[in-house]
Order: structure tokens, then C-alpha cells, then sequence
């Protein structure tokens, strides 16, 4: 029989923020600044904000950028008491996009490309956002697939620079999701398409 019981230590954690979450996030739900399509971004300012006085910012990442470096099983409970609210991801920084994101980037990043691209997503200042191209596909519905094998896109020169190297992504429909202004965007498509290449 499997033992679904958290350790103490994780549940206490997981207690902090659920009592995070009801106390200080909840009332900001009938915030007039919560919109159809999640909040402004000065209430996520102002929610990110409590979250950081709180000690609960960003709580998922790596110790070497300032969280506590939670396994998976960690998050799942951490993330569960956050949803108690629409905005309580929002609030802690494990959203989606940014939180995905996060996770790539920590992944695949050179220690300049942390400083520049991840470190301030955790730190909560900045935004991201995921981009898919989704081509259009006679037979079935429009989509990229779930091993991206259909993502179609290429690249163009950037005439609007004179740095040699400085190409320019061009895609046939392009879906964005989440990130309301974002400052930080991740690209999917296939790698093995020639740079420049076709579709």
C-alpha cells in the first residue's frame, strides 16, 4: 500500500502557505485589478511583494538563486496549497508560464545567460512568456503535436540591425500564453530545421 502522508517538515511548509495563501492572497481576489484574464500587473507587483516578506517568493527554485531547492514531490504539495487561490501561484511565483521557464532555462542556461534571462524571473521582476507556432493541418485540427514534429518556422535576416550574425524568427501563427507584459520569451521549435532554414 502506498503511504500518501507528507514528512512533517513538508507539511508545516505546506501549511505555511495554504495559511499564506487564505490570509493574505484571498482578499485580493475582489481586488477590482483582477481581471477576465488574471490580475494587472501592478497587483502582481504588489502580490509578489507579500509573497517576498512573507519568505514564500519563488520558494521552488534552485538554493543557488535564493529558494529552497524543492523536489518534485515538495512542489506538488507547496503548489497545491498556493492553488487554493487563483493568485496564490501568481503571489509565490510558481505560475505558469514563468515557473516552466524557470525550470528550462535553469536547465540549459550558461551562468551569463542566468544573470540576464533567469535570475530576475525569479526574483519575481520580470515576466516570461512561451511561444508555439502552430501550423495549419489539413486532416486534423490545428496544432503542433505533442513531440513538436509539426512546429513550423524560420528565419529571415534582421535588416533592422547591422549585426551579421541576427536573424529574425518568422512563424505561421504564433499563440502566446501568459505573460502580460512579458520580458522574457522561450522559443519552441525543432532544432533540426537548418539555421537559417525552412519550412
Amino acid at each position: 500500500m502506498i503511504d500518501f502522508e507528507l514528512p512533517k517538515e513538508l507539511q508545516l511548509l505546506a501549511d505555511e502557505v495554504r495559511a499564506f495563501v487564505e490570509s493574505t492572497i484571498v482578499p485580493y481576489e475582489r481586488d477590482p485589478r483582477l481581471t477576465a484574464h488574471g490580475p494587472t500587473e501592478d497587483q502582481r507587483t504588489e502580490l509578489v511583494g507579500l509573497a517576498r516578506e512573507a519568505g514564500l517568493l519563488t520558494i521552488q527554485a534552485p538554493k543557488e538563486y535564493g529558494g529552497r531547492g524543492l523536489t518534485h514531490l515538495e512542489q506538488a504539495a507547496v503548489y497545491e496549497a498556493a492553488g487554493w487561490s487563483t493568485l496564490g501561484p501568481v503571489a509565490l511565483n510558481c505560475a505558469a508560464p514563468d515557473e516552466g521557464n524557470m525550470f528550462v532555462l535553469n536547465k540549459v542556461c550558461t551562468p551569463e545567460q542566468a544573470e540576464r534571462f533567469l535570475e530576475p524571473v525569479i526574483a519575481g521582476e520580470t515576466r516570461s512568456v512561451f511561444a508555439m507556432t502552430e501550423p495549419r493541418r489539413r486532416r486534423l485540427r490545428p496544432g503542433a503535436a505533442e513531440d513538436g514534429g509539426d512546429l513550423r518556422r524560420y528565419d529571415v535576416p534582421d535588416q533592422r540591425t547591422e549585426v551579421a550574425d541576427h536573424w529574425r524568427e518568422r512563424c505561421r501563427k504564433l499563440d502566446r500564453h501568459g505573460g502580460r507584459p512579458a520580458q522574457r520569451a522561450r522559443s519552441v521549435r525543432p532544432h533540426a530545421l537548418p539555421h537559417p532554414g525552412g519550412c
